[in-house]
């Protein structure tokens, strides 16, 4: 593997966050991607609906399933009730 810079996206740095990647294989095979930026910054903003599937992605193997949307449900109707009071149990309790 071998990584290297570029001086036009390092010139937009920290503004913008772009890559592309390059595979070569040992058969000389050549596969290139389009220049892309991070999505999830600002400009490129995910939906609630994406960063609820990628919290759940990251959480449910250390915490499982149903605590996961548990967090998620308390979040969405946080100022509901005693949704924080939940929310907050459900962060710090053991699992």
């Amino acid at each position: 593997m071998k990584l290297s810079e570029d001086d036009e996206y390092n010139a937009v740095f920290p503004a913008r966050r772009i890559a592309r990647v390059v595979i070569n294989t040992k058969n000389g095979d050549r596969f290139e991607s389009a220049a892309t930026e991070a999505r999830g910054d600002p400009e490129a903003h995910l939906s609630d609906d994406e960063i609820r599937e990628k919290f759940q992605y990251f959480t449910e193997p250390k915490i499982g399933s149903s605590r996961s949307i548990e967090i998620v449900k308390s979040i969405d109707h946080l100022g509901e009730g005693d949704q924080l009071e939940k929310l907050l149990k459900l962060i710090v309790d053991p699992i």
